[in-house]
């Protein structure tokens, strides 16, 4: 009987130690979007990234990633993370794009849906 309440107790602490491991500790999107709206912080965006889809809807995007901190152009937008920068002094975060090039007619088209997204250096 004790070997069985020590196997059953192994279990458990084997159990404890692998849990933090596990893709589930940040809530999943819905976490992930929580914490990087709240905290603007670099690992729940690159985290949030892998939930991206082009052609997404931008309501969806702006679902996991909140309202974006600037838009140079109609069609452009920036994530950035208050906790990152390039050795220069640059935020780095995410780019995320609402338009494409029509090559035939050669003119930008508003989609409103992601066409892009590109993590990176913020700069103009």
């Amino acid at each position: 009987m004790r070997t069985t309440t020590i196997g059953a107790l192994v279990l458990v602490i084997a159990a404890m130690f692998t849990l933090p491991a596990c893709p589930a500790k940040d809530g999943g999107p819905a976490g992930l979007s929580e914490a990087f709206q709240k905290n603007h912080d670099y690992e729940s965006l690159s985290r949030l990234v892998g939930h991206l889809r082009l052609g997404m809807a931008r309501a969806e995007v702006e679902r996991l990633l909140g309202k974006p901190d600037y838009s140079p152009i109609e069609g452009q937008y920036y994530y950035a993370a208050a906790d990152r920068r390039t050795p220069e002094g640059t935020p780095v975060g995410l780019i995320v794009e609402y338009r494409r090039m029509n090559v035939r007619a050669g003119r930008e088209i508003l989609s409103g849906r992601l066409e892009s997204f590109t993590p990176g250096p913020i700069g103009e």
